[in-house]
């Protein structure tokens, strides 16, 4: 957005832009601090400010949500008032901040949404995997829009830079979401000892890959897998022995492998 104000020459709105989006990264750090999680550090990236709030990946999923929303949702109403106030320049950066956080490409606030709904249906691996496809389909969307844009008004190149920008970001962020998840699974129990989790039953077939088992795992609730044989079920696998043989044994085998080797 900072990239938008500079090249149309509207240097006027830098200032109110800076203050914007401090203000959204405010909103996600008191939210968060409400709901007992204290924010590490601010960085600056490439799209401007980001919270790290420690512990984030470890709160409830409702907690997430709100604590995720709470960014978009401060530069909602920072744009209702201006408009009502008549700063209609404010108003629009806002509602651009707004609509481009909400965004389905992880980092953007509408990807951590989008990625926490899907982990609760299909694990958290596997929605990392869904979230990355999109994130690149709407990337090479906003890289295509801003060729044209840039075909239309001649040095506006901000959207063309985004669109890049956040298809290379998306990438990588997919490689960090999967590294996180694994050492989020290692430190599960500690971090969730003090809240209750729903559980998820899973059917499986005894010779169901171990892989695939870890891919159904989330870490807003708590996994137990009944293997099944014959139409019959012959053992149950909670998500710590899971976890436990994995550690141990690596991804190779298949479920009725678990508790023999355990």
């Amino acid at each position: 957005m900072l990239f938008l104000a500079i090249t149309l020459g509207y240097f006027e709105y830098i200032s109110a832009l800076i203050i914007s989006a401090i203000v959204h990264e405010l909103s996600h750090i008191s939210t968060a601090r409400m709901l007992g999680l204290k924010t590490i550090r601010i960085v600056i990236s490439g799209l401007g400010l980001c919270a790290i709030i420690q512990g984030l990946n470890y709160t409830s999923f409702y907690n997430k949500i709100i604590i995720i929303l709470s960014g978009p949702a401060a530069n909602l109403i920072i744009a209702i008032c201006a408009h009502i106030m008549s700063f209609d320049s404010i108003s629009t950066i806002n509602i651009c901040m707004c609509v481009f956080n909400l965004l389905p490409i992880c980092p953007l606030d509408g990807g951590r949404i989008l990625k926490e709904f899907l982990g609760l249906f299909t694990g958290d691996i596997n929605s990392s995997r869904i979230l990355n496809k999109i994130g690149r389909i709407c990337s090479m969307l906003l890289t295509s829009l801003g060729l044209v844009m840039l075909i239309l008004f001649p040095f506006n190149v901000t959207i063309l830079f985004l669109g890049i920008y956040l298809h290379k970001l998306s990438a990588k962020e997919y490689l960090n979401s999967i590294s996180a998840f694994y050492i989020s699974l290692i430190h599960k129990n500690s971090h969730t000892k003090n809240r209750a989790l729903n559980i998820k039953y899973y059917l499986v077939l005894y010779n169901y890959n171990i892989k695939n088992m870890i891919n159904l795992l989330n870490n807003n609730r708590y996994i137990i897998f009944l293997v099944m044989k014959e139409n019959k079920t012959i053992t149950v696998i909670h998500e710590y022995e899971l976890i436990e043989h994995t550690l141990k044994f690596g991804l190779h085998g298949c479920a009725l492998d678990i508790n023999k080797k355990l």
